[in-house]
């Protein structure tokens, strides 16, 4: 389904359910679990419309091949272009030392905000995680509080145990 600015929207399958995934030709820009809506698309379908309507795009198609590869234990790391919506400072020091959070490692909030520069900043690290647009390819279900609870995500707790458990399973 073609979307707006020639986005490209897909699904994939996963034991999380199905996940969305938008972008174009060039990179993927979001990734939204099945219960969330996207604000510049309310009307954006929770599943594949029937007949099939979905334009290919290069990058998003790779994305739903790789998740389905990472799902199925065939794959540890992505390597796909992104584009998330732009960030600055420390939100985007954030994002950038997630990428570098290893399968099936787990870090603080804390931890994650001294390697983006302020280990003051625990807070601003986890709101920085919950507005990932990349979720699991940019692994903030990776960063646990620092008593070990799991900590809030935008998947939800059930998502978040699985995919830890998952890479825990694999590493």
């Amino acid at each position: 389904m073609s979307l707006l600015h020639g986005s490209t929207l897909a699904f994939c399958d996963t034991p999380l359910g199905t996940l969305r995934i938008v972008g174009t030709d060039n990179a993927v820009s979001r990734i939204l679990f099945p219960h969330e809506a996207l604000p510049d698309f309310p009307d954006l379908p929770d599943s594949p419309v029937t007949p099939p309507a979905l334009q290919s795009s290069t990058a998003v198609d790779a994305c739903v091949q790789q998740l389905r590869e990472y799902f199925a234990g065939q794959r540890t790391s992505f390597d796909l272009a992104l584009a998330p919506e732009e960030s600055s400072g420390f939100q985007a020091r954030v994002r950038e030392e997630l990428t570098r959070v290893g399968f099936g490692q787990r870090l603080t909030y804390s931890q994650l905000a001294g390697l983006a520069g302020n280990p003051r900043a625990t807070r601003a690290a986890g709101s920085a995680c919950a507005r990932n647009p990349l979720p699991i390819v940019v692994p903030c279900h990776r960063i646990i509080r620092s008593d070990g609870t799991l900590g809030n995500y935008r998947g939800g707790s059930a998502a978040k145990t699985f995919l830890l458990g998952l890479e825990a399973q694999r590493s």
